[in-house]
């Protein structure tokens, strides 16, 4: 955003925020479709699909945690394996 875009924001904000009782920023109608709109929304859908995967992780995972007991250090470069797939059940592991 230029200096100039960024300093009318700006004034605007400080504006309405001085200006509560004509509360013109309620009235505002909502932003119609444009180029950087699908943009936005691909990338609103990206970080919801990416969360939604990260909690079935998580949730996934809980019951199989790894504590430094149950990895082998000495396995890892010998049989070219990471510690997670070292402790995890064989059907999660793949």
């Amino acid at each position: 955003m230029c200096p100039l875009r960024s300093l009318l924001l700006l004034s605007t904000l400080v504006f309405l925020h001085h200006l509560p009782h004509l509360s013109l920023g309620r009235s505002l109608p909502p932003t119609t479709a444009g180029p950087g709109r699908s943009c936005l929304n691909y990338s609103q859908n990206l970080l919801r699909a990416v969360s939604d995967t990260l909690q079935k992780a998580r949730q996934t995972l809980e019951f199989y945690s790894c504590t430094s007991e149950e990895i082998d250090h000495e396995d890892i470069t010998k049989d070219k394996t990471s510690t997670v797939e070292a402790c995890l059940p064989l059907e999660l592991a793949t």
